[in-house]
């Protein structure tokens, strides 16, 4: 079976997860207020039918789920380019800098009008009555609505990416775009409910808030590993969280923009150290002291020779140093007291090293399919094929545990 294809990745609560972001996307400010106006632009409010209305609605939807879906394949296919390039200073601060400017103009301190100008252009396009400029216009409207959406929208592709697996992204994203088409799938149906929507209002300018802090979230994410910064005590946290959620009320109210700028960076700050909180050490420093050292083998062919003659299973950890995430799997899940002790006493263990691309790495890559960083492969004892379990993103030591123990005692 193609391990890349078929990977743990896939599971049914972050296919659910993928469709309900897309419904919460659908309720920002650059896609739920022209949902009407869409309707009635690609011909659904003047169908004479239910049936041809929800035809033209789901030539839209199908617009977007096609640039969405081909979205995730590229990102699937370029899993360990995209690792590479987001990992290294040269292009994460640039591109963390777009997004602070994207996060200034869901705070309506810039004005960016790029969204504006495709969907009137889009919108023109889509004015005929054929159903391929319909689906046209959905692809052009899903996609020049990414910046807007664009939290939810990295963290998918960021999954898919991580996967490595063409299809699985795909499908992610496909169930991505079909929940922010449910609801001009919904609306096209029942057409009568398109007059009951609730209005523009403060609401989705609560919505632009969160939207905001979520840019500026993952922004903070990505330089984190370059710029350290203490995370505050809780209390300390907490009273930061409540008085930027107050200031940032007041900058609204008296029209200060800066003031609502610098609450909404703490904001994203006390939430970006909160997700990078590395898992509490459960074991006592006289206890760290007794642990058996890890010995690590450099070379893959040593190590399967190794493994063979020694009849244990192989564990194969490929890292590269700009690889932000391998990092911390080796601070915080292989330096556990209980992982120690497996690795030293069962296994033979062995890092390749991808930091430069050399013909030994893009050879290894092509035979193991490895699409992204960090990727962790495991070898059952006296086997040649990996194991289909596989770790491609940062796992607590509990659960790294469990799959350690599954392949060790594969028959």
């Amino acid at each position: 079976m193609n391990t890349a294809l078929f990977s743990d990745s896939w599971n049914l609560p972050t296919l659910i997860s993928a469709y309900v972001g897309g419904v919460l996307s659908s309720l920002t400010p650059c896609v739920y207020p022209l949902i009407p106006i869409t309707l009635s632009i690609i011909g659904v409010r003047r169908s004479d039918s239910r049936l041809r209305a929800l035809g033209r609605a789901a030539a839209y939807v199908f617009g977007m789920t096609l640039a969405y879906t081909v979205l995730g394949v590229v990102s699937a296919r370029a899993g360990l380019l995209f690792g590479a390039m987001f990992q290294r200073p040269v292009f994460v601060f640039p591109f963390a800098f777009i997004l602070v400017i994207l996060a200034c103009s869901e705070l309506d301190i810039l004005t960016i009008r790029f969204f504006s100008g495709v969907q009137r252009a889009a919108s023109r396009l889509g004015g005929g009555s054929g159903i391929p400029a319909v689906i046209l216009m959905g692809g052009a409207s899903g996609l020049v609505a990414a910046p807007c959406i664009g939290p939810v929208l990295a963290m998918i592709l960021g999954v898919a990416a991580s996967s490595g697996s063409t299809l699985w992204g795909a499908i992610l994203l496909f169930a991505y775009s079909l929940g922010i088409g449910s609801l001009f799938l919904v609306l096209a149906i029942f057409s009568p409910l398109v007059s009951r929507l609730p209005r523009s209002g403060s609401w989705l300018t609560f919505i632009k808030v969160a939207l905001a802090i979520g840019l500026l979230t993952v922004a903070f994410l990505f330089v984190r590993a370059w710029i350290a910064y203490p995370a505050p005590p809780p209390l300390v946290a907490l009273s930061i969280i409540l008085g930027s959620a107050l200031l940032i009320r007041k900058s609204y109210r008296e029209h200060r923009r800066t003031l609502r700028f610098i609450a909404s960076g703490m904001l994203a700050l006390i939430i970006s150290n909160f997700l990078s909180l590395p898992p509490q050490e459960k074991s006592q420093k006289h206890e760290q002291e007794a642990l058996p050292s890890l010995v690590w083998l450099y070379s893959l062919s040593e190590g399967i020779t190794e493994a063979r003659d020694a009849g244990k299973p192989l564990l194969v950890d490929f890292f590269a140093d700009w690889c932000a995430a391998c990092k911390k799997i080796d601070d915080a899940t292989l330096s556990d007291p209980e992982i120690r002790r497996e690795l030293a006493n069962h296994w033979v263990i062995t890092k390749i090293d991808f930091t430069e691309e050399t013909a030994e790495s893009l050879e290894v890559q092509r035979k193991f399919q490895i699409q992204g960083l960090p990727t962790i492969l495991f070898f059952a004892p006296n086997k040649t094929e990996p194991h289909s379990s596989r770790v491609l993103e940062f796992v607590p030591p509990s659960q790294f545990l469990q799959i350690l123990r599954a392949v060790r005692t594969t028959p």
